[in-house]
């Protein structure tokens, strides 16, 4: 009987086979291309980072914006004039005055943060960051990020292509084709390795960064190794009060609940509203 999925060159047996190995070797390419191949080495001397610093490494320009947006609250500068609603009380420099210009006349935090994001004044940290090799260039950033989403997004097209063509060229349905349904799992598989892809929040960082910042979350955790301890006596007195916390746990760590109440999104109010 001849097999539609000839029309691809292969066999459906072949197709499932070739395609389930093309999700493996696309897995180890991400990985490199997001890991390295070499083990991870803390820097030496440990290079002087400051809080900003630490909340970029850990989370990016979204981390730092969030450490900001903590800072301002914890000296006053930002106060919540309604629950998910901040205005600005004060002034500052760089990337605070970005922020409280943004809240003069009121602003969500999700909107200072999305303008503090792109805010050129973030330039700095990252010049800094790149110069001590704890993330990665504009160049390889974007090929580590993009490369491997692009390819495995092309390979799930493919996948579901086949699976299409093989069920129109038939007239049984495909499900009672017991080597081609094969590919929904693999293709299942594939779509939830795309997403958890997406959701890295590390694709940025060197193996050097990634080191460093396992490092200090083993120190943070009781690490009683001594390059632990060296970890928590340089960094560790910047991890202390709101902003610090903030940089290496989220918005959500911030101290005091009342404030992370208060800048939660009203019931009924989504991301869009006013």
């Amino acid at each position: 009987m001849w097999d539609p999925a000839a029309l691809w060159g292969l066999s459906s047996l072949w197709f499932v086979i070739f395609y389930a190995a093309g999700l493996v070797a696309l897995g180890a390419v991400t990985w490199l291309a997001r890991r390295g191949v070499g083990r991870a080495v803390l820097p030496s001397p440990l290079p002087g980072l400051g809080a900003d610093e630490l909340a970029y490494l850990h989370g990016g320009e979204y981390r730092l914006a969030e450490t900001e947006l903590a800072r301002l609250i914890s000296q006053q500068k930002l106060r919540v004039r309604r629950p998910g609603h901040l205005v600005a009380d004060g002034v500052g420099e760089g990337l605070s005055a970005v922020i409280l210009d943004a809240a003069r006349k009121g602003a969500r935090p999700g909107d200072l943060i999305g303008v503090a994001k792109r805010a050129r004044e973030m330039a700095p940290v990252v010049s800094r960051l790149r110069e001590a090799g704890l993330i990665s260039s504009a160049r390889n950033r974007a090929l580590r990020w993009w490369g491997p989403q692009v390819l495995l997004a092309a390979w799930l097209v493919a996948g579901a292509a086949r699976l299409v063509s093989s069920g129109l060229s038939q007239t049984r349905p495909v499900t009672t084709d017991g080597v081609i349904v094969l590919l929904i799992p693999e293709l299942v598989l594939g779509c939830l390795s795309f997403a958890m892809l997406c959701a890295d929040p590390g694709a940025f960082r060197t193996r050097a960064g990634t080191a460093l910042v396992n490092a200090l979350r083993r120190a943070r955790g009781g690490g009683g190794s001594a390059r632990d301890g060296e970890m928590s006596a340089r960094y560790g007195p910047l991890l202390h009060g709101p902003a610090g916390t903030v940089a290496v746990s989220g918005l959500s760590g911030y101290p005091d609940p009342d404030v992370v109440d208060a800048l939660a999104d009203p019931p009924g109010q989504g991301p869009g509203g006013p």
